[in-house]
């Protein structure tokens, strides 16, 4: 058994900036993801989905 402690780093964007971390937009690759990652029930909870801005340490909403 291992542990590999693991501190997440998120930027005062959107989560939609924060998942493309600068990248530019690809619809296919960002739906991959998003998919991937099980977020659209997520996003339906958020105030303004995936372009909710977010920060370290709090949503800003």
């Amino acid at each position: 058994m291992a542990y590999a402690s693991q501190e997440a780093w998120i930027q005062n964007l959107t989560v939609k900036d924060n998942i493309l971390f600068a990248k530019p937009y690809k619809k296919q690759w960002y739906d991959s993801v998003v998919d991937a990652c099980a977020l659209k029930n997520d996003f339906l909870n958020l105030p303004a989905g995936d372009m909710t801005e977010i920060g370290e340490r709090v949503m800003l909403f």
